[in-house]
């Protein structure tokens, strides 16, 4: 008999991770991992308020994904909304841009580079988990 996943976990207990990442100044890059660390296919989004909260709300109620953002996307509104969902976690810049530079990597590498992060225990370490309390009032969206 299977049980029932926790939320932004898979029966045995993996992480479905996504990465977000910019694509172009005009949009978004988004990989999300499966629970044995596969890519799906990227989903590019427009950089504007509503596609941002469609896309989070997609990742949090529907995959039941822990979105992982570098620091430089936290104060744009994928950053707002995906810190609303409770399932954030952010990537130091310093970290994701020496990876990128040293691996050369495109921006659909990137996002997907940022979903493995905390899937590996020492950079895991690195990262700041977000965790919004329900009690909190949120005053601005």
């Amino acid at each position: 008999r299977r049980r029932r996943a926790r939320a932004g976990r898979v029966a045995g207990g993996h992480v479905i991770t996504c990465g977000v990442w910019s694509s172009t100044e005009r949009r978004l890059v988004a990989v999300i991992l499966d629970d044995a660390a596969r890519a799906r296919k990227p989903i590019f989004v427009p950089r504007s308020t509503a596609a941002a909260d469609g896309l989070v709300e997609y990742l949090a109620t529907e995959i039941e994904a822990e979105i992982v953002l570098p620091e430089s996307l936290l104060g744009e509104p994928i950053g707002r909304a995906a810190a609303r969902s409770g399932r954030l976690w952010l990537a130091p810049r310093g970290l994701v841009e020496s990876v990128r530079q040293a691996a050369a990597l495109s921006p659909r590498a990137s996002a997907a580079m940022l979903a493995r992060l905390p899937r590996i225990r020492s950079l895991r370490r690195e990262l700041r988990h977000h965790n919004r309390d329900p009690r909190q009032l949120v005053l601005l969206p």
